[in-house]
Parts: C-alpha cells; structure tokens; sequence
C-alpha cells in the first residue's frame, strides 16, 4: 500500500523577495502620489497571484525511486534510479522532482498519457552504517516565474542498509590449516577436511573457488559445490562488548569494524565461527553483517567475565574479546574462564594506544587505536 503526502504551495526565495516589495512599494507610492511604484508593487502582487493559482492544483505525475544495492558496506555508492509516470488521462506539463534525502533536484518533462520517464541515476554515497529510511522523492510544481513551489510524495521510503565495512584479515587464535579445503573435487569425493555435500546453483557472493565447472558446462548455469563442515572442527566465538563506558568518540564504530572482520573473515575462510551481542547470536556472514549494522552502546557497567559465554562442549574454540578500555585486574578475571577455552583473545580499542596492555596468562591482550590498526597487526591473508 502507497501512502501520498502533499505539501502546500510555499513561496520561493525570489517570491518572498516579491512579496516584500510588493508590500513596500504599493504603499509608499500611494503616499508620496507616485503612480509608478504603484504600479510596480501591484504588478508584483499579480505575478504572485497567478503563480499561486498555476501551483495550487497538485502535478498528476508520480515518481517511484529505489537504490542498488539496497544492502552496502560503510562509504560504499548505491545507484539511485527514479521512474516518473503519469497515471492520468492528459498529457502532464514540465515537473521537478526532489529528492529530500540528497537535496537533489531533477527537471522532468512532459509524460504523456499512461506514460514514463526514467531520469538519469545518480550515485548516492553512504558513509555511516545503520539501517536508513530515506523519505520519498517530491514531484513540485514551479509557477512560470519561479515565484512558489508545491510538491507531492508518493509510496513508502526507501530502506538502505549499510552494513560495517569488512577487512579480510587472518582469525586470531584460530589454526588457519584447519580452514576448510577448497580444491576442486568430483561429485562424491572428499576433501581433507571437509565433506563434499551437494550441488547448488550460484548465489551472489559465492566464493568462486567452489564452481563445479564440469557441472556448470553440462547444465548451462554455474552450479557451486556445497561442503560440509565437520562439527569437530576448531571454531571461534566473537563477543562484542557494548558498554558505553568503555568507549570514546566514534571508537564503537570502530570495534564494530574489529568485530566484523574476524568473524566475516573466519566464516568465510570456512572456520565455523558465531558472534554474540545484546540482540542475539549470528553464524552466516550476512546474519552477522545484519546484527552489527544496528547494534549500540548500552548503559550497563559490566567487566569482561560478565559477558563471556558458556564454551561450546563439541569442539575446541577460540574465544575473542572486542572491547574498548580494560581495567588492569580485568585480564586476570578472565583468565579463570580461560581453561574451558582453546585460546582467550582481548582486543581493546582505545585511543590510548601507546598505553601498554595488561595481560594475564593465558589470555592475551592486544590495544589497538582503530580497525586499520587491527588489519596491520593482524595481517592480511
């Protein structure tokens, strides 16, 4: 279901220019007996007059606008693309629309009858991830002398999500000889280390490693190998820690990019890993992606063993710590939930990056000023 919002016809710039002058000149020329101003004001107030009159029926034309992709990492461009169509029955006059979410304003001609137009797509950058519900677009309607301006919105806003942006990076604390094989296989035979389970068609954002090209050719469509992960294989659990009394300026966002690259980066090495926040648990890339695009700080004061989950009885398993500042005792109590862990990693965003880090065997503890510092540390595979 559309919705429909109509503004009212409000002066421009130049129209309350008029206005004013039209207010000061009829006056001050009826008092100093000056027919010309006269004239000039009445003239200016005629000018308004039919504007109003060319503005106040509403354009019979309606734009619909959508973005690709709908789903973007931090600082990346979707492509806007918007559709004018006229569901009247006459042939409409020049429109413009706006576009409230980026002040951009496009000159739109004349559609006929049942007819559309599609305006050129622009790119639209979004710098800051979270969930955006951008309004929909304005068809206005400008008099001849650009004295007043009226426009109507039609349908629902525009959903972007952008999610944080993702540094490939090695998993801390995780075997990278335990990833999954991702040689080719014939139907039926097995990997190394992981089972080969069945054959599927492409999705986008599948690893191109995993195209069965033999099968593919005999198919037409590319098909892609579907392995499965044995359940002793050695894992991680991410936990994000969103007290905000941990955290300075604009430093969450950066724990939040901590987060997303070790867990991104081991679930698509093949690593079984899962992240853990306040609005649940997360194990495929784009769960994980969906959950750490709106997650925020919350006011509770809790040290680090308060949030650390219970360790997963089936297989060995890394856990690791994205936090911010850390007490110098905190490492010490997590080192008493350390044995029913294969490793305990702490990586702590804090401006104060210079500050040694404490540490208590065998946790150990990394400070780092951002995620680029957490890419060079942790290099890239």
């Amino acid at each position: 279901m559309t919705g429909r919002r109509r503004t009212r016809p409000r002066l421009t710039r130049t129209g309350r220019r008029v206005l004013a002058a039209a207010a000061l000149l009829v006056p001050a020329g009826a008092v100093a007996d000056y027919p010309e101003l006269v004239t000039i004001g009445l003239a200016g107030a005629l000018a308004l007059g039919y504007g109003l009159l060319r503005t106040v029926v509403p354009p019979q034309v309606r734009a619909e606008r959508r973005f690709e992709p709908g789903r973007l990492p931090e600082g990346g461009s979707a492509r806007c693309r918007v559709t004018v169509s006229n569901p009247g029955r006459r042939r409409s006059g020049p429109a413009e629309v706006v576009d409230p979410a980026t002040a951009t304003s496009l000159r739109v001609p004349a559609v006929p009858p049942g007819g559309r137009h599609e305006v050129e797509p622009y790119e639209v950058v979004f710098e800051r991830r979270g969930v955006h519900r951008l309004p929909p677009p304005l068809v206005g309607r400008a008099d001849p002398f650009g004295l007043w301006r009226q426009g109507v919105a039609h349908g629902q806003p525009s959903v972007v999500t952008v999610h944080p942006r993702v540094h490939p990076v090695l998993v801390p604390g995780v075997d990278r000889t335990a990833a999954p094989s991702r040689r080719a296989t014939r139907a039926g035979a097995v990997s190394d280390d992981s089972s080969f389970h069945t054959l599927r068609p492409y999705e986008p954002g599948d690893d191109h490693r995993l195209i069965h090209w033999m099968s593919s050719a005999r198919t037409g469509d590319l098909m892609v190998r579907e392995e499965r992960v044995p359940p002793s294989r050695p894992g991680c659990v991410v936990v994000l820690d969103t007290g905000a009394h941990r955290y300075g300026p604009e430093l969450f966002d950066e724990a939040v990019r901590v987060a997303a690259a070790i867990c991104v980066s081991a679930i698509r090495s093949g690593v079984p890993a899962s992240l853990r926040g306040p609005a649940g648990t997360a194990t495929s890339e784009t769960a994980v992606l969906d959950l750490l695009t709106t997650v925020t700080t919350g006011p509770a004061r809790r040290g680090l063993p308060a949030i650390v989950p219970p360790a997963p009885p089936a297989a060995p398993t890394a856990l690791i710590l994205v936090t911010g500042r850390i007490e110098a005792d905190e490492p010490a109590a997590l080192a008493r939930t350390a044995p029913a862990w294969a490793a305990v990693h702490v990586v702590a965003v804090d401006a104060d990056e210079s500050a040694p880090a404490p540490a208590a065997a065998p946790v150990s503890v990394v400070r780092v000023g951002g995620s680029a510092d957490f890419v060079r540390l942790w290099r890239r595979p």
